[in-house]
């Protein structure tokens, strides 16, 4: 979403300031919304890597509460 209004806002500049000043700050601001998409990139697959990690650790301790549930039966 970020990136879709910041694309929105850069094409709408562009089209309102000409010149090499305008010029320079256009190709600035496409590297800035291609480092953008890339963390945005980066945070999905480390949202996806916790989201991953807290299931596994969810599924142990699962395991474990029906181990010591064994456990405890035997006795």
């Amino acid at each position: 979403l970020a990136c879709s209004r910041y694309e929105d806002t850069i094409q709408t500049l562009s089209g309102a300031w000409q010149g090499t000043s305008a010029d320079t700050y256009m190709k600035k601001a496409k590297i800035l919304q291609e480092k953008m998409e890339r963390n945005a990139d980066d945070l999905r697959r480390t949202a996806e890597a916790l989201r991953t990690v807290a299931q596994i650790v969810r599924n142990a301790e699962i395991r474990a509460e029906e181990l010591a549930r064994q456990r405890m039966d035997r006795t």
